[in-house]
């Protein structure tokens, strides 16, 4: 999903508010003025910034370390412009002197009030399907499961699916050989599978009957890596050595293996590892020690790459102190070529209810299925998460680019609301009310024309039937 800085947001809901861009002409000294002949050159009344709000700020493309004022973290009132030279003069104290060149905005609002109107609207617009969305394939189901946790990321649940798996040791693209541990020389050695680090050990796993083995996910058997009480990294590795000849120079690679484990401090990945790849190593991210979990990562081979006895693959574990734990691991497939993982396809669960979070609880809430699914399969869940909360200019927002214009109106709505004071009679407020309701009708225009909410009887926005009225009132 397409990312915006907070900074962009906020420039973009100004514009039609009051905003100005520019350059300080000089570096910025130690006192209270700011400088920029740009201003000269479009603003020519004095005092026409007077009220107004100057914030320090660098751009994106800038490419400089940050400025002394912070980036975008210094907002001053304008007291004086005086056009002749540019020079806005603001209220407080000092400012750090710049030893560079810096950009500034100018706005009508506090970029607090700006901030704030952004938390308000974020947590509105979740209501009309705008927010983040979350895709998990986290869960696996067990024996005669109806009952699955939701993740605390996923806070309101649109579609859930069954997903089927690849057979590691039948799929004819796998470049591994015994990617499904099913081959073992003993029960400490399985085929073309490999243990690093001192003391670690592995071993076999064999699926029983009545009840089954729970740690083998498909298959007669899968392996069981006991990282001991050490420091250092303990690896499961293969060396790739294709059975047949195919193009391995400046090729994808992608690699995905099944883990289980449970460990809190475990730190779990899968890897690409070797000469043959253009990067030291490439990991993935780190299993979540939730239980079953399928583990990714994807490399490039280099121009002279071979993959017998350059790249190898596998699954690291490691913890922050010396702690021994158990890694499970099984269906492991390696592919080249495709930009994309190796996958099966996806089936739409219907029957199911969702049971909200009891309060203090850290996830989700809960999935009730009408009737128990297959053993050991993925189950995603397809949702939405609030908008990301704002720390500094730099904190970037998940959000469709489609969505971002009905965001901006809900968030100028609020802002021309609190403008719109009961301290301010008469047309002045009369005209900030107005704007309010506008800006709150193309808010609802436009999640209806995306498909965001449901029709309404309503045909035009009573505030805005009211706000109307006032200014003629006044007018």
């Amino acid at each position: 999903m397409p990312t915006t800085s907070f900074r962009t947001i906020r420039r973009e809901v100004m514009r039609p508010l009051g905003l100005v861009e520019f350059s300080t002409t000089s570096n910025i000294g130690s006192g209270t003025s700011i400088i920029s002949t740009e201003l000269t050159n479009r603003f020519s009344n004095d005092d026409f910034f007077n009220g107004w709000f100057v914030t320090i700020v660098v751009d994106n493309d800038d490419g400089t370390s940050t400025p002394a004022n912070g980036l975008g973290t210094t907002t001053r009132r304008v007291t004086d412009y005086a056009t002749s030279s540019g020079t806005l003069t603001v209220a407080g104290a000092n400012l750090s002197a710049e030893d560079e060149v810096v950009d500034c905005d100018l706005y009508t609002f506090h970029p607090d009030d700006i901030k704030r109107a952004y938390e308000k609207a974020r947590q509105v617009v979740f209501e009309r399907y705008i927010g983040i969305v979350r895709d998990t394939e986290t869960l696996v189901t067990g024996q005669s499961q109806v009952l699955f946790t939701i993740p605390s990321t996923v806070r309101k649940v649109q579609q859930v699916y069954l997903g089927d798996r690849l057979e590691a040791t039948s799929y004819s693209n796998n470049l591994l050989s015994n990617g499904g541990f099913e081959d073992w020389s003993s029960a400490t050695s399985p085929d073309n599978w490999a243990v690093s680090g001192t003391s670690a050990t592995i071993h076999q796993e064999e699926d029983t009957q009545s009840p089954s083995n729970y740690m083998v996910l498909t298959g007669s058997n899968s392996l069981r890596f006991f990282k001991p009480a050490v420091t250092y990294t303990c690896q499961v590795l293969q060396t790739l050595n294709p059975s047949q000849s195919i193009a391995i120079e400046d090729v994808e690679l992608n690699f995905s293996v099944w883990v289980y484990c449970t460990f809190p401090d475990a730190i779990v990945k899968c890897q690409v590892d070797g000469a043959g790849i253009t990067a030291t190593v490439t990991t993935g991210t780190a299993h979540g020690n939730t239980g079953w979990e399928r583990l990714t990562v994807s490399a490039v081979t280099n121009s002279a790459a071979v993959l017998n006895s350059n790249v190898t693959v596998g699954v690291e574990a490691d913890s922050p102190d010396a702690t021994a734990y158990n890694v499970y691991m099984d269906e492991a497939i390696c592919v080249a070529g495709p930009d994309e993982l190796a996958e099966a396809p996806w089936e739409p669960i219907l029957d199911y209810e969702i049971l909200p979070p009891v309060g203090g609880a850290s996830n989700g809430g809960l999935i009730r299925l009408k009737h128990p699914l297959p053993e050991k399969r993925r189950l995603r869940i397809v949702g939405l998460d609030y908008l990301s909360t704002i720390s500094t200019d730099a904190t970037t927002i998940e959000i469709d680019g489609d969505l971002l214009e009905p965001l901006y109106d809900l968030m100028r709505s609020y802002l021309c609301e609190e403008r719109a004071s009961p301290a301010l009679t008469g047309k002045v407020s009369a005209q900030w009310a107005l704007k309010a309701a506008e800006y709150r009708q193309k808010f609802e225009n436009a999640t209806l024309r995306l498909g965001l909410e449901m029709p309404g009887p309503r045909l035009r926005d009573p505030a805005v039937v009211a706000a109307g009225a006032a200014f003629d009132a006044v007018r």
